[in-house]
C-alpha cells in the first residue's frame, strides 16, 4: 500500500525557525473508509489500526502497520525501497519498482519540500490564493528533480501547510493523492507538527491518522531500513 506518500510536514510558523532535524518517529492510529469499506465491515477490528513510522531526514523513511494481525511494511531510502503487504499477496519482502522509488524519495526530507528547493532541484511556482475549508492560503506548485509533482496549500495567516496534492507517475499510471493536514500541535523539542492527517487515495480510500506521540531526534539503528533476506 502507498499509504503514507506524503510525510507529516514541520511547519515554517515565523514562531519557530527552522533546524535541522534529524529524527521523526510517529505512533498513531488509522482509520479507513471509502473503498475499503466493505472489507471492513466484514472484520470492524480493520477500522481501528496501529500505524508507525520513522523518519531520518534525507536518508531513510519506514512505515510499519498491523493490519488484523498482518504486518505490513513499507521503507524508502536514497538507494532504493521494499515492501511486505500480505493483504497484496506479498508476504516475504519485495523491492520497489524504480518509479516507485522516486516517487516515494519525496518522504525523505523531514523538513518538507520547500526548504533549500533550488538545491534538492525542484521548481516553486506560485499558483495564487484559494479557500481551503475556511481559510485563506496561499497555492504553490513544487515540481522536483524526480517530476513528483506537489501543489502545497499554506495557510496565509499561521504558514501551516493545509493540504497536500501528489501526483507521480507509477508502472505507467498517473498516481494522485491528497492530504489534508490539521490539529498543529508544538512538541517539547519546539517544533510545530500536524497531529491528524486525513489521506485520500486513489479508488477514493480515505486513511485518517491521528498520531499518539511524535518523537523528535531520536537514535535509531539504520539496520532496520535494510531489506530482510528471505
Amino acid at each position: 500500500m502507498n499509504a503514507c506518500v506524503k510525510p507529516k510536514e514541520i511547519s515554517q510558523s515565523p514562531d519557530f525557525p527552522p533546524a535541522k532535524c534529524g529524527t521523526k518517529i510517529y505512533l498513531n492510529h488509522c482509520t479507513f473508509k471509502g473503498a475499503f469499506q466493505p472489507l471492513i465491515s466484514l472484520l470492524p477490528k480493520l477500522n481501528t489500526m496501529p500505524n508507525y513510522e520513522l523518519n531520518i531526514n534525507n536518508k531513510a523513511y519506514k512505515m510499519e502497520m498491523n493490519f488484523n494481525g498482518a504486518q505490513i511494511i513499507q521503507c524508502v531510502t536514497k538507494s532504493g525501497g521494499w515492501q511486505i503487504n500480505p493483504m497484496m499477496g506479498k508476504t516475504s519482502a519485495e523491492p520497489f519498482p524504480e518509479d516507485q522509488v522516486r516517487a516515494a524519495q519525496e518522504q525523505l526530507a523531514v523538513e518538507g519540500p520547500l526548504v533549500d528547493y533550488a538545491k534538492k532541484g525542484s521548481t516553486v511556482q506560485l499558483l495564487g490564493k484559494e479557500n481551503v475549508n475556511g481559510s485563506n492560503t496561499y497555492k504553490l506548485k513544487v515540481t522536483t528533480k524526480e517530476k513528483v509533482e506537489l501543489t502545497l496549500y499554506i495557510d496565509a495567516v499561521n504558514y501551516h501547510i493545509t493540504k497536500v496534492e501528489s501526483k507521480a507517475l507509477v508502472s505507467g499510471q498517473v498516481m494522485q493523492t491528497s492530504t489534508t493536514f490539521s490539529n498543529y500541535i508544538k512538541t517539547d523539542y519546539g517544533y510545530v507538527v500536524p497531529f491528524t492527517e486525513e489521506l485520500v487515495l486513489p479508488q477514493g480510500t480515505i486513511m485518517l491518522m491521528n498520531d499518539k506521540k511524535v518523537e523528535i531526534n531520536k537514535h535509531v539503528d539504520p539496520a532496520i531500513f535494510e531489506m530482510p533476506r528471505n
